[in-house]
């Protein structure tokens, strides 16, 4: 039975959630860097698999950045840019903008805390121009998130608002209020908006007007999150994949929103309580034939996008998008492991070499993979960019962003430009945009 939610117990619910959450902190041990392998119980690959070519194929200049990952499928191409990139322009915002931005023609889009649009240039980082999208009377919002197709902005926000806004027009072409927080991007495919609310249900809006066309809600394990996972197109059976924050992983017909399968990747936990302890699903990832799935926590999976057979399970969980090359799958772990995986059983091929890459123990992964110029390129939460070689996981390089430590949020690639958002150094409350080219 589909449950219904108001904002009011919506608002208890978040409360009584912060509350529980904070009552269990645990103290941060000391102790020496544990092996990825004995620890988290990943496997090596044969011989074989050791000793196989990587092959990375062509790179490419990515012309726009209009969904998550770049493209509606959340799977980064294989990037061309300058050997030696370096910083052309550093842009500062008083408010702090946390969630992707959109780069097409051109220019930059992107939404700060308080709810105003905001058009930059790519050239210079210079604001064009901005536009409130809270409503009348100086409601604050975020955005969940932000894609684009053509002209026109789909944006998704924390009171459960959807938005059209006409990119050239700055005019909002239509909105729609749906129940529950939107903490994720939209995904454009076909005339259809798709959106994931916090309760893990599905809606397919017009496009041209906003009507709803179809909504499904999972029904395995009901939680609430407040980072889910965006859906991603499956163009060979005309499909989404969603990600839930309950564990479950699920095919919906595009066009009727019919389940076409499901995958419990990672079950919810069951407290003392009787709630649900939900999950952080990482947006899937597809890529001939095959959806790669993951949960942050410890768990990910392969599947075939038709029929959800599940071809091999690894014990590895992640935040950030992987980046699929034909069989091979790269990885940036939750337990700060950048690693090469196969796509024929999930095994491992290497662990990138990070004992070179960083200075002391403080210092550890928080950004990517990327893959350009035929290395695999993280950032560290000191604001380098590391560059290793994408065939055997051995340290390259690093490139400075900015002379003082910082904390990247998000990070894409455009026209051979790596833009970066992150924490001002000298005021948290403010957010820096970097263009490194």
């Amino acid at each position: 039975m589909k449950m219904c939610w108001n904002k009011k117990k919506y608002l208890l619910l978040m409360l009584g959630t912060i509350f529980l959450s904070a009552c269990d902190k645990k103290e941060i041990l000391q102790g020496q860097r544990e092996d990825l392998f004995k620890t988290y119980g990943v496997n090596f690959v044969d011989q074989k698999g050791k000793n196989s070519v990587v092959d990375l194929g062509k790179s490419q200049i990515a012309s726009s950045y209009t969904d998550i990952a770049g493209n509606k499928q959340h799977n980064a191409i294989h990037h061309k840019m300058n050997e030696t990139p370096k910083l052309i322009w550093k842009q500062v915002f008083k408010n702090a903008v946390q969630i992707a931005p959109v780069i097409f023609k051109g220019k930059i889009y992107a939404i700060d805390a308080k709810g105003d649009l905001l058009c930059l240039s790519q050239l210079d980082g210079a604001l064009l121009w901005k536009k409130s999208i809270a409503k009348q009377g100086g409601e604050s919002i975020f955005s969940g998130g932000i894609s684009a197709d053509g002209d026109v902005l789909y944006i998704t926000t924390n009171i459960g608002k959807v938005l059209a806004v006409d990119s050239v027009n700055q005019k909002v072409v239509w909105e729609k209020q749906l129940q529950l927080p939107l903490n994720s991007a939209p995904l454009f495919v076909d005339g259809k908006l798709i959106v994931t609310d916090v309760a893990n249900t599905t809606f397919a809006l017009d496009s041209k007007d906003g009507s709803l066309l179809w909504e499904k809600t999972n029904v395995s394990v009901q939680t609430l999150m407040l980072d889910v996972g965006s859906p991603a197109f499956v163009d060979k059976n005309h499909s989404v994949i969603c990600a839930y924050s309950s564990g479950d992983f699920v095919s919906l017909n595009l066009n009727t929103g019919i389940e076409n399968w499901f995958e419990i990747l990672f079950p919810a936990n069951i407290d003392e309580t009787g709630s649900a302890i939900a999950h952080i699903a990482v947006s899937p990832v597809v890529s001939n034939g095959k959806a790669l799935i993951s949960m942050s926590e410890s768990k990910m999976a392969l599947v075939d996008v038709e029929s959800g057979m599940k071809l091999w399970e690894q014990n590895l969980g992640t935040q950030n998008c992987p980046v699929i090359v034909g069989e091979w799958a790269f990885v940036l772990s939750n337990k700060g492991e950048l690693v090469c995986l196969s796509m024929k059983n999930g095994a491992l091929k290497w662990m990138a070499d990070a004992k070179s890459a960083f200075k002391n123990e403080n210092e550890k992964f928080s950004r990517g993979p990327f893959l350009v110029n035929g290395d695999i390129v993280a950032f560290d939460n000191v604001g380098n960019i590391l560059y290793f070689n994408a065939k055997d996981g051995a340290f390259k390089k690093k490139i400075q962003i900015n002379k003082s430590r910082i904390e990247i949020l998000q990070s894409m690639i455009v026209d051979e430009t790596i833009f970066v958002v992150a924490k001002d150094p000298q005021n948290m409350n403010r957010v820096n945009i970097y263009a490194i080219k």
